[in-house]
């Protein structure tokens, strides 16, 4: 009985510290031109997750064209699980037009897209300045007159400085914990994730904020091509097998330099160009959920995976399934 008295004790303490109690993941699909192999289809049917999130519009400005153009979804995916509808705004959108005229062009060209027909429930990524936050706040309020659930992205730096930011008015926001650095810094080790950067904008602030919010964590990888140390693009959804090549000499683990010039993924590498890559270490991951469930002032938490069209996730995806377990 004395053992059972004590295990009684550290449960009940256990249970005192930990904020969350109940927690559940998703997935993003962000491919323009849509389909799942046969290992996605299992791992999305799998009973792992909620939703599936799916990209099905894009709202950029054409300084050409001096116009918004919308590349859109091209296939439906066939699932049984439930989708969220995710819309990317360009910031860029919200400096050539006000929230009002651009609710117009929004709403005229959703009505006949995929996944729309009686939903309204969609997220809204945008990653807005103070600049464009008077245009895309009112932009956000025309969708919750309209009656759209409306989710909206959230950057750490948002999170950190609220006051200065705002917030929006939304049913739910979704905090994006990756992408945290410019890739165009040549002495880094990691634009997409580090954990203590992520931590120093949220720490003493994320208990504070006052929207639910979901957290949306990386689970792609790319290669940082440079010449002379300037960026000259991103190689994307490559992992690090892609590196381990002939043409390439491994200047430390994450970092290679080229022999002679070549192509990768119909990419032009020049000799002594550099490419870094760049991957979430996954232990950081999983100390992230935990932060977070111990920290957010919540009863229950969603983490959403970018993206289910990663190589990187495909490739890792039993490391993310033990942190998930963790939490089923």
């Amino acid at each position: 009985m004395k053992y059972i008295y004590y295990i009684m004790i550290i449960v009940i303490i256990s249970s005192c510290n930990r904020k969350v109690n109940h927690v559940e993941f998703s997935l993003y699909y962000w491919k323009n031109n849509a389909s799942l192999t046969e290992k996605q289809n299992k791992i999305l049917n799998s009973n792992q997750f909620k939703y599936i999130y799916i990209k099905i519009c894009d709202f950029k400005w054409s300084e050409s064209k001096q116009k918004i153009e919308t590349p859109t979804i091209s296939n439906i995916i066939d699932t049984k699980k439930d989708i969220i509808p995710v819309f990317f705004i360009e910031n860029k959108v919200f400096k050539k037009m006000n929230g009002n005229d651009f609710f117009v062009v929004f709403e005229k060209k959703i009505k006949n897209l995929p996944y729309l027909k009686d939903k309204k429930r969609i997220q809204i990524d945008c990653d807005w300045t103070i600049q464009t936050k008077e245009n895309y706040f009112i932009f956000l309020k025309k969708l919750q007159h309209k009656g759209y659930k409306t989710e909206a992205t959230i950057r750490l730096h948002q999170i950190k400085h609220a006051d200065i930011t705002g917030i929006p008015d939304v049913e739910t926001g979704v905090l994006m914990i990756y992408n945290l650095t410019q890739p165009n810094i040549f002495d880094q080790e990691n634009s997409i994730y580090n954990y203590d950067l992520a931590i120093s904008y949220i720490q003493n602030k994320i208990d504070k904020y006052p929207l639910q919010l979901k957290a949306a964590l990386p689970a792609f990888s790319w290669g940082v091509h440079f010449k002379y140390k300037k960026i000259k693009r991103l190689i994307n959804n490559t992992t690090l097998n892609d590196y381990n090549r002939k043409e390439l000499d491994s200047i430390n683990p994450n970092l290679f330099k080229s022999n002679y010039a070549f192509y990768l993924k119909n990419n032009p590498i020049n000799k002594r160009d550099i490419i870094r890559y760049e991957s979430p270490d996954l232990p950081d991951i999983s100390k992230m959920v935990k932060y977070l469930i111990n920290n957010i002032n919540q009863d229950s938490i969603e983490f959403i995976f970018f993206s289910l069209d990663s190589k990187f996730f495909n490739e890792k995806y039993h490391i993310y399934e033990e942190i998930i377990s963790n939490y089923n």
